[in-house]
């Protein structure tokens, strides 16, 4: 496939959608998770970086829930070779070198369909990655991080906000 890069275009479009849709979003399953809105916000101030689907951990001891972390986010190709060669090896090393079994990695996305999408008619809400069947269709990057460290998944987000608050 073609590679597609965020522009001015796309952002604004992702970037109306998140401060129309994801911020006001009530769904229990599809609303952001609580601590990640102000980060969220900080990131997307950066014209060259937009956040597309996100998940903090859970801290509940629960059969059901997750000790993951993960962002996905399109970027503009001028932030391309530093995201690759700086941004992302900086946070998979420092992230992957606890002593524990936390793991921190990285996927390149090629833009593909969206495996959310719902017709606007049966698309309960109204959220880009669940009504747009091209939202995916971006290059896009998806940074995860797996603790069972709560304060480890709380440094995890702080370092990714500033990273890619910064990134030029």
């Amino acid at each position: 496939m073609e590679d597609i890069y965020l522009t001015l275009e796309s952002k604004e479009y992702y970037l109306k959608d998140f401060n129309e849709n994801v911020l006001t979003c009530k769904d229990n399953t599809w609303r952001l998770d609580q601590g990640l809105r102000d980060l969220l916000i900080k990131i997307n101030t950066n014209g060259n970086i937009q956040t597309l689907y996100s998940k903090l951990h859970s801290d509940k001891k629960l059969p059901t829930s997750r000790n993951d972390s993960y962002i996905q986010f399109a970027y503009k190709k001028d932030v391309e070779q530093k995201l690759f060669k700086g941004v992302l090896p900086r946070i998979t090393k420092k992230y992957c070198g606890f002593a524990d079994d936390t793991k921190c990695f990285y996927d390149f996305l090629f833009p593909h369909e969206n495996y959310n999408y719902r017709d606007k008619e049966s698309a309960i809400i109204n959220l880009g990655c669940l009504s747009d069947e091209n939202y995916f269709k971006i290059n896009h990057i998806r940074l995860f991080f797996n603790s069972d460290s709560v304060k480890k998944h709380d440094l995890f987000w702080q370092e990714v906000c500033e990273e890619l608050t910064a990134i030029e």
